[in-house]
């Protein structure tokens, strides 16, 4: 007989049998420490998000149970909306114009030939470095449209100055914010304003070394209750000084100070000027 097998006889386990017996135990060992293992991880991933005990079953590592899958949903949709976010970011220029509305679409800036999401608002935050000449251009863009019925030198509407989210203070109405209440308050206001005119030569800047930009001026022109004009009477209406904040080719801020009575009719109420009127 064989030596191999007199040793199988014997109960000696031949080489090359020991060694499958050997591979077959560990692998036997390997299964359940894994299994010990994904025991473990699923108690404590079940635990981890409010899960009671018996509600953790075992689960292999790599099969993901319904609530984490839907978590990785839910990751993904936030990081798309970052992502988008970000792409606007960069992408915006500061001459593209977003419109309102519920109907939303992307639309190639004509400026860049980037894509930007037209029914959203602008940001903010500043995307262009401007210079005070450049500031001072959006300042003089802005006046000259109030002495043409509101309209800019390309045929554009004042309100395409401002950006979405601007403010506007203008003295006995109050503060409008958004484009929609500054547009009421210029109606308004236009409405008892029939003609004005600013006096370009004799502005005073001031500039700050960032956003904000001060000019001071005078003014004449036509109310509907009698004429202005600066220094007619000295006391009277035609002085003004506007604060502006500007970014991105935008006004994002513009505080009016002036007398509204133009027409210089509210003399009653202070003793000076009722002498003054009726010497």
């Amino acid at each position: 007989m064989p030596q191999h097998q007199q040793f199988g006889v014997l109960g000696r386990v031949p080489t090359q049998q020991r060694a499958g017996t050997d591979s077959n135990a560990r692998v036997a060992r390997y299964s359940s420490e894994m299994i010990a293992g994904c025991s473990v991880l699923a108690t404590t991933e079940g635990l981890a998000h409010g899960l009671p005990p018996a509600a953790t079953t075992l689960r292999a590592p790599h099969m993901r149970p319904s609530w984490k899958e839907g978590h990785n949903v839910s990751h993904r949709k936030l990081r798309a909306r970052v992502d988008h976010s970000f792409a606007r970011m960069k992408g915006y220029n500061g001459q593209t114009e977003p419109t309102t509305g519920k109907n939303s679409e992307l639309r190639p800036s004509a400026a860049s030939g980037t894509t930007v999401l037209k029914g959203t608002t602008t940001m903010a935050l500043t995307q262009q470095t401007m210079t005070d000449e450049q500031r001072k251009s959006v300042v003089l863009e802005y006046l000259k449209a109030f002495d043409h019925g509101g309209v800019t030198s390309n045929g554009g509407n004042m309100l395409e100055l401002f950006a979405d989210d601007a403010q506007v203070y203008f003295p006995k109405w109050g503060l409008a914010t958004g484009k929609e209440e500054i547009g009421t308050l210029f109606a308004e206001v236009g409405t008892t304003v029939q003609a004005i005119k600013h006096h370009y030569a004799d502005f005073n800047w001031i500039f700050s070394g960032s956003d904000v930009v001060v000019c001071e001026g005078t003014s004449h022109g036509e109310h509907r209750d009698g004429p202005w004009r600066a220094g007619v009477p000295e006391w009277g209406a035609g002085r003004w000084c506007d604060v502006f904040e500007i970014r991105d080719w935008k006004i994002q801020r513009c505080f009016i100070y002036l007398d509204p009575d133009y027409a210089g009719k509210d003399t009653a109420r202070y003793p000076w000027l009722a002498k003054r009127a009726n010497p």
